[in-house]
């Protein structure tokens, strides 16, 4: 997940951002698979996932991505 922010990297997240424009911001690793919409929002559904999000976003750098490793 080279596209998360880490605050290791020695950047702020406006620098981050800046440079990375796919960025996304995550404190929790649940959060990735599965975001709850309310309290009471028990069923993973895959239009809730921020991973899937985030590739239908960049479906076509992804693509890119795979095909230069032969993937």
């Amino acid at each position: 997940m080279q596209d998360t922010y880490n605050d290791q990297d020695g950047l702020t997240v406006k620098e981050f951002m800046e440079q990375n424009p796919r960025g996304v911001l995550s404190n929790m690793v649940d959060n990735i698979c599965w975001s709850p919409t309310s309290l009471y929002d028990k069923h993973k559904t895959l239009d809730k996932s921020p991973l899937w999000q985030y590739y239908e976003d960049n479906t076509e750098y992804i693509n890119k991505v795979w095909e230069s490793k032969d993937l």
